[in-house]
Order: C-alpha cells, then sequence, then structure tokens
C-alpha cells in the first residue's frame, strides 16, 4: 500500500497555507487603500489656514496603520510556514516516486517521465498556477492520452489551470495515475520497430566460417 493518505495530508496542507496567504494579499491590498484614502483626506484638511474638524480621521489613520502592520506580521508568518510546507511536500514526492518505481518496476525511462508529470519541484509561489494547478493539469492529461489502453490520435486540448477550490480532485486523479501504474499501463511503451533494432542479432555457426581471425595461417 501506498502511504497517499500521508502525502494528501501534506497536499492540503501547502493549499491551505497557498489559500492563507492569498487572503492576507488582498486585505493588505485594501488597508493600504483605505490608509491612503484617510490620508489624503487629512492632507487636503491641514492645507487651509483654518483647518475644519478632522472628523476623527487621525483615529482612522492611526487604526489603519495598525491594521496594515498586524497583517505584515501574518504575513511573514505564513511565509515561513509556506517554505516548510513546501519542503515537507517535496520530500514525500520524491519518497512517492521512489515507491512508484519499485513496487510497480518502472524502467528508467518510465521513472524520467513519472517525475515529469509528478513533478518533486514545489515552489514558494502563490500564484493562481501553483503545484497544485499544474500537477492536476499534468495528470488529467496523462489519464486521459497516455495511461489507456488505446491512446487516442491527434493533439489533446490543453488543460485550463485556474485556481482550484479544494484538492479533491487533484487527490482523486493522483490515486488514480497510481493505480493504473500498478494494473501495467505505463507512460513508455516502445514501438514494436524499436525493439527489433534494440534485440541483439544471434550468430549463426555458419557466420563465423571463414573469418581472418579463424583460419589458420
Amino acid at each position: 500500500m501506498l502511504p497517499l493518505k500521508d502525502f494528501f495530508r501534506l497536499i492540503d496542507e501547502h493549499f491551505g497555507v497557498r489559500i492563507q496567504i492569498m487572503t492576507l494579499e488582498h486585505a493588505l491590498e485594501s488597508a493600504a487603500t483605505q490608509f491612503r484614502i484617510v490620508q489624503k483626506r487629512l492632507l487636503s484638511k491641514y492645507k487651509h489656514k483654518s483647518p475644519s474638524d478632522l472628523l476623527n480621521l487621525d483615529l482612522l489613520l492611526k487604526e489603519s496603520f495598525m491594521r496594515i502592520n498586524t497583517l505584515a506580521e501574518k504575513m511573514e508568518k505564513c511565509k515561513t510556514q509556506l517554505t516548510v510546507a513546501c519542503a515537507k511536500l517535496s520530500c514525500a514526492i520524491h519518497l512517492l516516486l521512489l515507491l512508484l518505481r519499485f513496487k510497480f518496476g518502472l524502467d528508467s525511462k518510465n521513472a524520467f517521465l513519472t517525475e515529469a508529470f509528478l513533478s518533486p519541484d514545489v515552489a514558494d509561489d502563490t500564484e493562481s498556477q501553483g503545484w497544485e494547478e499544474r500537477t492536476k493539469a499534468s495528470i488529467l492529461y496523462v489519464l486521459k492520452n497516455i495511461l489507456v489502453k488505446e491512446r487516442p490520435k491527434g493533439v489533446a486540448p490543453p488543460q485550463t489551470m485556474n485556481l482550484m477550490a479544494d484538492t479533491s480532485k487533484l487527490k482523486r486523479h493522483i490515486q488514480l495515475f497510481c493505480d493504473r501504474l500498478s494494473k501495467g499501463l505505463r507512460l513508455y511503451k516502445p514501438s514494436s520497430r524499436n525493439l527489433k533494432k534494440n534485440r541483439r542479432r544471434v550468430p549463426k555457426p555458419e557466420d563465423t566460417k571463414g573469418r581472418p581471425s579463424d583460419q589458420k595461417n
């Protein structure tokens, strides 16, 4: 049994931190916008020789500044958590790739392609096209076009990589990917022509007759 349950838990952890950071980024942008608006209104009042009542704008400016500092501290903590989550997920993918290779007897070519589609390169990115979205698109392509009994002809349409709402589909696709490898389907199958070229030709006894090395001086 592959430890997919633990692997999926690390995926959820990494994806959760990414969502937290993106939420904090939007909150920081909103707080910064509010701070600039209040600051402009205060500056416009101070331009007059006899400024009118501040209407608690000074307090609002202070609260906005404190909110920005609080969000920035949370962002710094989440960035550290993301670095740790990336490292843990990358190590788990390396381990899963080794287990897939030895458990299902993958040759070097298939092991290389498996790592290409299930990449252990987990960057500290929080954009809408992070590791989860890229892996979902690549694994879905493999399931539809390569790990099938009869491969379709023609070029398959590209997969979209929009931000996922959750990781349920990604985990289901990875489960199917492992199941199909366990059933003997492979990413690379040498053609019959390549097999004939790579097959060593065994010389017949009559082929060795008359060679200079076999003739006596």
